[in-house]
């Protein structure tokens, strides 16, 4: 919008890169709404991260064409745009979910769950004895390797079972 406003150019790191976009209302309304599933859930599948259906990605060139045009100016004649090239780590198309997760489709119309390979109960406890050890020697090396040590846990070793869920959705959208 600043952009814009200055009279360009409005700069877009590549024509081909895609984002997904949720409105503040929808926004509070998934946590509100994921609140309430999880409250309603308890007992059976219980999911840290709830994911609202996000619909379609939407290309960044078109939002930055409608944003002039809704500004009474024409893209690239009025106002032109400038592509810039991806920065290192930046990603031409968001991702919604990890590798090891999966997207559940729940009892409530466009919110999923989030099912992520989690550590077990006894590791997690193990873990917290290792880590009040290292605190209490101010071991910061041993901390952060016990840290490392649940990352590496989350990652289900060959020929584990996993545990069966509803049908997958596949990416929300």
């Amino acid at each position: 919008q600043a952009q814009i406003e200055a009279g360009g150019p409005v700069t877009i790191t590549d024509r081909r890169m895609t984002r997904y976009f949720m409105t503040v209302a929808e926004a509070v309304d998934l946590v509100i709404m994921s609140a309430a599933v999880a409250e309603k859930r308890q007992g059976r599948d219980d999911y840290a991260i709830y994911m609202l259906d996000m619909g379609k990605p939407v290309p960044i060139l078109e939002v930055a064409e409608t944003m002039i045009r809704m500004a009474g100016k024409s893209p690239y004649t009025d106002i032109p745009i400038r592509f810039t090239g991806i920065r290192p780590g930046e990603k031409l198309h968001e991702v919604l979910q990890g590798e090891n997760e999966e997207v559940v489709a729940l009892d409530t119309a466009k919110i999923f769950g989030l099912r992520a390979e989690v550590v077990e109960w006894p590791r997690i406890q193990a873990a917290l004895t290792a880590l009040q050890a290292a605190i209490r020697d101010q071991d910061k090396a041993a901390a952060l390797a016990v840290l490392a040590g649940l990352h590496e846990a989350e990652r289900l070793p060959a020929g584990a079972q996993q545990e069966t869920s509803p049908k997958s959705v596949g990416q929300a959208g």
